[in-house]
């Protein structure tokens, strides 16, 4: 009985062997994407989901939003520290300027006995300073509009490539539909010619609402710049004039000095008179307040700036990624609507050619029976 047995166990494992094993199928599937009718659709989302993803990407923007914040709290600890810095230096130094002033002012009357040279010279210098600070605020606020015009142009810029985003997608059923039709061999000159006209009619019509608005956010952004000029040379101008003002009247006061030190009287009662009108004519505390307060200011208008910047970056964004996500869903739905057809028919295609198993891919396994074009003609 053990060796009938064991007969028996070799004859069925003989005739497993001889068994023929039904062939494995192969079906490019990268190939029948590409030569799928709707793979242009699927090109035209890939496109825009990089277009929108290079926007996320500017050289120099990388981070708006955060960029703007950092410049607006260094804007407002740097005017903070600079009132600080004026209030200290008039606090401290109130006394010991005082008696330098005292100091100084006897020097100047003996040395303004030797003519006009000192004056001259002293001219030259108070001229030269105050051109150079009048200079310096001039540079500072074109810096200040440099940054507020460029932060407004991309803000106009982001909302027409939107806006032209917006209009293609509206329009795209009606694109692929044309696109579709233009594929076909066999159409004639006139219905191409035709097909051709009404794509060139809907291309025509996204572009002039999107030329509508770059036109006028020219003008917007040309306003504002002007805008920002007129604003810069009111203050510029006003600037100019104080600190001009400041330098005449220390001028008149080191001239009295000097009149004063040529009379024949000079005495110790011209010094204290001298010394009273410079006095008088000095505010310490009235200026070093205005300088503070003008730090101040200064500190909270650009903090304001940066702050409306870093806002407008963070909604631009917001917004762009929505889009993207929205753009990726709907390209991922049509990809696998695609391979989901291509499955379908490759079953049926399976079925009809015995074979039992088919694999996806690019690269044909060995062994196995190609029927990607079986599978396209299927398709067709």
């Amino acid at each position: 009985m053990t060796k009938l047995r064991a007969l028996a166990a070799l004859l069925a494992m003989l005739l497993v062997a001889a068994t023929p094993r039904p062939p494995v199928g192969f079906v490019n599937l990268s190939q029948l994407v590409a030569s799928d009718p709707l793979h242009g659709v699927l090109q035209s989302y890939d496109r825009e989901i990089d277009a929108l993803r290079k926007t996320q990407r500017v050289s120099g923007l990388g981070d708006v939003a955060s960029q703007a914040n950092r410049a607006a709290n260094a804007a407002r600890a740097g005017g903070a520290t600079a009132q600080s810095r004026v209030r200290n230096v008039a606090a401290r130094n109130r006394q010991t300027d005082r008696a330098r002033e005292r100091a100084a002012l006897a020097g100047v009357l003996a040395s303004q006995r030797a003519g006009d040279a000192d004056m001259a010279r002293f001219s030259g210098e108070l001229r030269r300073e105050t051109d150079a600070n009048a200079s310096n605020y001039a540079s500072s606020l074109a810096t200040r509009n440099d940054r507020a015009y460029a932060a407004r142009e991309q803000q106009l810029r982001e909302k027409e490539l939107t806006l032209a985003f917006d209009l293609a997608r509206q329009n795209a059923g009606t694109r692929l539909s044309l696109r579709l039709k233009l594929s076909d061999l066999h159409l004639t000159k006139a219905k191409r010619a035709t097909l051709q006209a009404e794509l060139a009619a809907l291309d025509a019509q996204e572009q002039r609402p999107v030329a509508a608005l770059r036109a006028r956010d020219a003008g917007i952004l040309a306003s504002y710049g002007r805008q920002l000029q007129a604003d810069a040379g009111k203050e510029a101008t006003a600037m100019d004039a104080r600190l001009r003002q400041t330098a005449d009247a220390n001028f008149a006061v080191r001239e009295r000095v000097r009149q004063s030190a040529t009379q024949e009287s000079a005495g110790p009662a011209s010094l204290a008179g001298a010394a009273s009108s410079f006095g008088a004519s000095y505010r310490l505390a009235t200026d070093a307040a205005d300088v503070a307060s003008g730090f101040g200011n200064a500190g909270s208008d650009l903090s304001r700036r940066f702050a409306q910047l870093g806002d407008s970056a963070n909604t631009s964004q917001r917004e762009t990624t929505a889009e993207l996500g929205v753009l990726t869903r709907t390209r991922d739905a049509l990809y696998r609507s695609i391979v989901s057809r291509i499955q379908r028919q490759g079953a049926l295609v399976a079925r009809r050619s015995g074979v039992a198993k088919i694999e996806y891919g690019s690269a044909r396994p060995g062994g196995s029976i190609d029927l990607t074009r079986a599978v396209r003609s299927a398709l067709r």
